[in-house]
């Protein structure tokens, strides 16, 4: 058995923030007050490091994509011969120019093959992208976005993103941790 005054401290030491919890415990124990507000802010503690962690791959898959977006975007306009994102062709002056206007084709040629290598290296995240708005968002992902490896059973995890989906409690929730 441990001595009470031990544990104690070591669960003071493991929360100080357990004094917001205490009061959510009608317990009259103290130690099984601070026990609970401790793991009560380890849970939170923990939530907000997964929390974190949940918007770096959004952040990347948006990062990844826009950028791929803005290859397409820049490969167009040189294709056209719209200088609108290269700012020192527009401001050369004479015979370079003339050269870097005549290279437009062959920029176009290696965005375009830099834009291929992003879209082959991260086709399987385009393909995941589904699952993805589902970490961000379940209430508004596709009832289908949930597949194989993740889910062992589509069609129940599909009617359960649809009960999910219309739970207008667990909405409700979702938005008051947002705002």
């Amino acid at each position: 058995m441990t001595h009470p005054q031990k544990n104690k401290r070591g669960i003071d030491d493991f929360s100080p923030e357990k004094e917001k919890y205490r009061k959510k415990f009608k317990d009259t124990s103290l130690m099984t007050s601070d026990l609970n507000a401790a793991i009560c802010a380890a849970l939170e503690k923990q939530e907000a490091w997964l929390q974190e962690k949940l918007k770096i791959l959004p952040d990347l898959v948006q990062s990844v994509f826009a950028f791929v977006n803005k290859l397409k975007l820049f490969k167009t306009q040189l294709q056209r011969e719209e200088l609108t994102h290269f700012p020192s062709v527009l401001n050369a002056s004479g015979q370079a120019a003339d050269v870097l206007k005549k290279s437009t084709a062959r920029y176009a040629t290696l965005l375009e093959n830099l834009q291929d290598g992003f879209v082959a290296r991260f086709h399987d995240l385009q393909l995941r992208r589904p699952q993805i708005a589902f970490l961000i968002d379940p209430f508004t992902a596709k009832a289908d976005c949930l597949k194989a490896p993740l889910v062992t059973d589509e069609a129940t995890s599909q009617l359960e993103m649809i009960e999910l989906s219309e739970d207008d409690r667990l909405m409700f929730c979702s938005e008051g941790r947002n705002h």
